[in-house]
């Protein structure tokens, strides 16, 4: 397990109580031999300090519990462990066995320190040395400032070996700075009143005292801290410096001054990753809200690998909303409309904008991706029923009907519908309004190239909304009102967040395309659906010629009050037999109520709709009632069909919208006037052969017009026609059964992997990646890709998410963590998760490498779903139990396990049944393969060996996109010597540093790259007396700089790697490499180029001496083979099936 991994674990099962601290029994057998943790000094009071769960434990069982779980576990054994130089159990003995390193003596600086010297005339250089040997290494006096930090315990990294007193005196007169021996002690204790210059360069002092900074962080003296920063400042402003800075003063309460220097940090080139998080947290306390969130935007930009922000994302939008909120609901109070709007538009703007980074673009990509319109996802607004019938119920049937997969979720379950929302390319969001998980859905569909639409049905997003209180006739209070007013805001600021309009009337239509970020909007009317009914009307024995006037909002009480009820009061005087029936809402004068009483019939709002259309159907003549407005224009012809189904004539207002539906006089009746109203019903009362044809009319049309079938037909058709005209090289026809077919340019390629960039970890991403930049540089135009990966950190399982990276699509899942985590091969969650991700992007092949975590599940649902697939085999993980084929013993399975008889020591928790199951399991998915591919012949030898017959090899190449250049190491005499490969067992670390220590090379000095420590850190120690430098690892583009650094690398494996991608990009930069003989990362080694050895002690000091005898030389160049190379030779299987 990686390092940084081994360590988010560790904490989750301390955290959840799972870690074993119980020594347990005695019969587990531990290789001392072997073992990495056996080579590894326990420093058992730190190991007891350090983690809490061990307090009980004794010394033995402490020791026990290392050996059997902590190594394991990721746990640190020491301080030198956790620093990352781990001290080694035979070093103890090495240095009673060996002269310690003895400091240069440095005379200037023992007479500037000890005045009492000069005194008693001691001042040249031999006599002061002599008094240093004869006297003052007995009364403990310092002889050089490198003594002096180690007596001190300081870290010798304080003063480099080849700096003396006498260059940092010269460098400060030059700036007329007389100082003393004391003054540069003073200044790296951080007690200096004014700071000396250690180097002539401005900007490497401030680096200097930025690295002190550090330490004394670390270590807790914040002061000293402080002042070694604010020295730092003097000498050249240095982001780092800056942001430590702030973070002080961000600590202590003092917001202001730590904004301060967290904008002059973020102005300086190479920000720190925590700036970004701190700038945003200092933004927050201060109440800046918007500017917090585009700084944490800006962060993911910068470190999109940096995920810890993006969690963060959520917590400061939401925090955000919740103190915006209430302050922008003084503009509702004010009755300040516009003003509403621009505040909510901005806010929202900036969230959306802030996600829509997070998610891997800075704008709303132009084109779309290929979509797949045979499923849909609505995410809907439920509170209002007839609402949620209309346009989420019934578009729901009506796509069904031709043949759509449908979903539909509540937008308040967003946080619960992660999947859902990622699988799936045209998301409709249906009257939802501008919250934060609302805003982070769209930009997460945007950002990935879906399409998303924004449908509402009601003209509830523009500032003319909502009316006046006093149109809903009492029916809404004050507090409603208002609360439709903030809805009215945050309707028009969602809808701009989405691509593509969805309205139910034309006049609707127009508004919301002026509205929607791509400026169209698609017509899709209200229709009927599996509730609805047809029927003729019948003799009735009923008395009375039913008016009949339904009203399901609150919202249309003055409507019919001035332009229907004149006419009917007229009506109803001339026309005994006139009943008025009134259905819903609607409050009417007292004066005409009790006028009327034996006229009139009120019924309040029915819940059932079949229960509202049994009435309805016994009505003789149907009103809608609307004042001819822009609000009203934009409803929707309901009342008009839901009556025309049972032939009820109707009588309408002229709106906009009815003008656009109704055949005046042929299947409904336009009124405007009062007179207009009273002419119309006259006409209908008086004539039953009317009422009868009209509603004939109304009904034959409605069936021809509003039918499931119709209207889903129409939408998708205007779907396609949309997509045809954004898709990137691909287009849609109609397939069978009213399917819609996509036709593709490019072959689809889904490449599958435990992590992908910006979660850059391990070898095989590495190759992944390089495979990817090859693919999009060199065959664009002949595949298109996407990726199905794992999320690195430890959050929620099975939460699904994509974002978009170089222009494609990416799904990041969380998987589930579990003991031995790496090893499971199944997880049905999992499943179920590819299944859906298959459905929605049907690749025309999926090319699996490392499924780790992931699981052979993904690879089952690949199967059983018939899509072809490609298995590149990275290392064990589908022949054995041991991934590297190393197991907790530290034991070396070469060449796998070729004899299943054979015992092998399975972990603790693992039984031989589900050893056994496993191995059958990933075999059987192998063997149902297209191809399965590994990367070296070493690896495909022991895939043979181990059932795997049909397998062939494609090595890997190194990234096309990297100046591969000469090392220089030239700033050295020393032959400089590295470890590139992870400081853990497997990969030989332990094993160099004991060869060092043993063979003590005077010539040598080395690099280590310690993946466990973050870009830019460093640390010069010493294996003995021969020095090392350590730092941590570097993201993909400056790994040249790495190697150019180095002499020969040493690869010393202790297992059979499967390839050895550093050996590779060391030998393009000209270094000689030094590799095991196990596996692949030898594979490519010739004399010219390095030596492969067993990976033993005595074969790697052998090589140790023979380097440290020779000339610092450059080695020959060799030819590499690029990840160009090798998507070429994949190319013919992605193109084979």
């Amino acid at each position: 397990m990686l390092p940084q991994i081994s360590q988010r674990l560790l904490r989750k099962k301390r955290k959840s109580g799972s870690l074993s601290t119980s020594p347990g029994v005695t019969s587990d057998k531990i290789s001392s031999e072997a073992s990495a943790a056996a080579k590894i000094e326990l420093d058992t009071d730190f190991y007891k300090s350090r983690y809490e769960d061990l307090a009980s434990l004794t010394v033995e069982q402490l020791k026990e519990h290392w050996l059997k779980h902590g190594f394991k576990e990721g746990r640190f054994a020491s301080a030198s462990h956790e620093s990352g130089n781990a001290k080694l159990v035979f070093e103890d003995e090495w240095t009673a066995t060996h002269k310690s390193q003895e400091f240069d003596f440095d005379p200037d600086f023992y007479a500037s320190l000890y005045a009492d010297l000069a005194l008693a005339g001691i001042t040249e250089s031999i006599a002061l040395e002599k008094h240093y040997n004869s006297f003052g290494k007995k009364e403990k006096r310092h002889g050089s400032i490198r003594e002096w930090l180690k007596t001190n315990n300081f870290p010798l990294d304080f003063m480099p070996e080849d700096i003396k007193f006498r260059d940092i005196h010269e460098r400060n007169i030059e700036v007329g700075l007389e100082i003393t021996s004391q003054d540069v002690l003073d200044s790296i204790a951080g007690l200096y009143t004014t700071p000396v210059a250690f180097f002539s360069d401005d900007a490497k002092s401030a680096r200097h005292y930025l690295m002190m900074a550090k330490h004394y962080l670390a270590i807790g003296e914040k002061e000293k801290a402080k002042k070694q920063l604010e020295a730092s400042n003097c000498f050249h402003a240095l982001s780092g410096a800056l942001e430590l800075l702030g973070n002080i003063y961000l600590d202590e309460g003092h917001n202001r001054i730590a904004l301060g220097y967290y904008n002059a940090a973020k102005a300086l080139p190479n920000p720190p990753k925590w700036l970004f998080f701190n700038r945003a947290t200092c933004l927050s306390r201060l109440q800046q809200y918007e500017k917090a969130l585009t700084t944490l935007a800006e962060g993911l930009e910068v470190y999109g690998d940096f995920t810890f922000q993006q969690d963060k994302l959520d917590e400061f939008a939401q925090e955000a909303w919740n103190n915006i909120y209430p302050a922008l609901l003084s503009y509702v109070g004010q009755g300040n409309r516009d003003e509403l709007i621009k505040a909510f538009d901005a806010f929202s703007e900036v969230v959306y904008d802030a996600y829509l980074r997070a998610y891997g673009t800075s704008k709303n990509p132009e084109r779309l991706h290929p979509l797949n319109l045979n499923r849909i996802l609505i995410v809907g607004d439920y509170h209002v029923a007839q609402c949620e019938r209309y346009r989420i119920n019934q578009k729901v049937e009506q796509l069904e009907a031709v043949g759509k997969e449908v979903t539909a979720v509540n937008w308040l379950d967003l946080d619960q519908q992660a999947q859902a929302l990622a699988t799936h390319d045209v998301v409709i969001f249906y009257r939802v309004p501008a919250m934060p998980k609302v805003l982070k859905a769209m930009a997460q569909t945007n950002a990935a190239g879906k399409l998303s639409i924004y449908e509402i049905d009601d003209l509830l997003f523009d500032p003319v909304y909502p009316p006046a209180l006093a149109s809903y006739g009492g029916y809404v209070s004050l507090d409603t009102y208002r609360e439709l007013t903030r809805g009215m805001a945050l309707f028009h600021a969602a809808a701009r967040q989405c691509r593509l309009g969805l309205a139910s009337t034309e006049p609707l239509r127009e508004r919301l395309a002026d509205l929607v970020f791509g400026n169209e909007c698609l017509l899709h009317r209200n229709g009927l659906d599996s509730l609805n009914e047809f029927s003729q009307p019948q003799e009735s024995p009923k008395q009375t010629l039913d008016i009949f006037y339904g009203s399901g909002t609150q919202a249309h009480n003055q409507d019919f009050i001035d332009l229907a009820l004149p006419a009917i009061e007229k009506l109803l005087k001339r026309h005994a037999h006139l009943r008025l029936v009134v259905v819903g809402y609607l409050k009417l004068p007292k004066t005409f109520t009790e006028r009327f009483a034996k006229q009139l019939s009120m019924i309040p709002p029915l819940k059932s709709v079949q229960g509202y259309w049994s009435l309805l159907r016994r009505a003789d003549i149907n009103l809608a009632v609307l004042h001819d407005d822009v609000i009203n224009e934009c409803k929707s012809e309901l009342k008009w069909f839901e009556a025309a189904c049972h032939g009820v004539p109707s009588v309408v207002s002229s709106t906009r919208n009815y003008r656009d539906v109704i055949r005046d006089g042929e299947d409904a009746f336009l009124a405007v006037t009062a007179d207009d109203w009273e002419k119309a019903i006259t006409r209908l009362v008086e004539s039953k052969e009317l009422r009868k044809s009209m509603g004939q009319a109304a009904q034959e049309r409605t069936r021809k017009e509003y039918s499931l079938e119709i209207l889903g037909t129409q939408l998708v058709s205007d779907l396609e026609a949309y997509a045809n005209e954004l898709m990137d090289r691909a287009h849609c026809e109609r397939g069978e059964e009213g399917t819609t077919k996509l036709v593709r340019k490019r072959r689809k390629i889904a490449l599958v992997n435990v992590f992908f960039p910006p979660q850059s970890i391990g070898g095989a991403t590495r190759v992944l990646d390089d495979n990817f930049k090859a693919l999009r540089k060199h065959y664009d135009d002949d595949f298109e890709l996407v990726v199905f990966t794992a999320d690195s950190e430890c959050r929620t399982p099975h939460q699904l998410s994509i974002y978009r990276h170089d222009g494609v699509r990416v799904y990041r899942t969380a998987t589930l963590w579990r003991e031995n985590m790496d090893w499971h091969a199944k997880d049905e969650r999992m499943y179920e998760m590819f299944t859906e991700f298959l459905a929605c992007e049907q690749p025309d092949i999926v090319h699996f490498h490392c499924v780790q975590r992931l699981t052979g599940s993904v690879v089952e649902a690949a199967r059983d779903a018939k899509v072809p697939y490609i298995v590149t085999a990275h290392d064990a993980w589908w022949i054995s139990d041991f991934q590297f084929l190393v197991d907790h013993t530290g034991t070396v399975y070469p060449e796998g396990h070729p004899d299943p008889f054979d015992p092998i020591e399975l972990p603790p928790s693992i039984t031989q049944e589900a050893s056994v199951e496993r191995k059958l399991y990933l075999k059987g998915l192998l063997n149902s393969a297209y191809k399965v591919l590994t990367v070296s012949n070493a690896f495909a030898d022991i895939y043979r060996k181990n059932d795997i017959m049909d397998i062939e090899v494609t090595p890997n190449g190194i990234s096309d996109d990297l100046p591969w250049a000469p090392k220089d190491t030239s700033y050295t005499k020393r032959v400089v010597g590295g470890h590139v490969g992870g400081m853990a067992e497997h990969k030989g670390y332990y094993l160099l540093k004991q060869a060092v220590m043993e063979t003590q090379p005077e010539n040598m000095e080395f690099l280590v790259v310690d993946h466990s420590k973050e870009e830019g850190y460093e640390s010069r120690q010493y294996w003995g007396n021969v020095p090392v430098r350590f730092v941590g690892r570097a993201s993909q583009h400056k790994v040249i700089d790495i190697y150019r650094q180095i002499d020969i690398l040493f690869a010393p494996s202790t297992w059979p790697e499967s390839f050895g991608l550093v050996t590779r990009e060391a030998a393009a930069c000209h270094c000689w490499v030094v590799a095991s003989n196990l596996g692949g990362i030898g594979e490519d080694i010739d004399i010219d180029s390095g030596s492969v050895i067993k990976p033993t002690n005595k074969a790697l000091t052998q090589v140790l001496m023979a380097i440290d005898a020779r000339i610092k030389k450059p080695s020959n160049p060799k030819t590499y083979y690029l990840a160009s190379s090798q998507v070429h030779g994949l190319k013919k299987y992605y193109k084979g099936i």
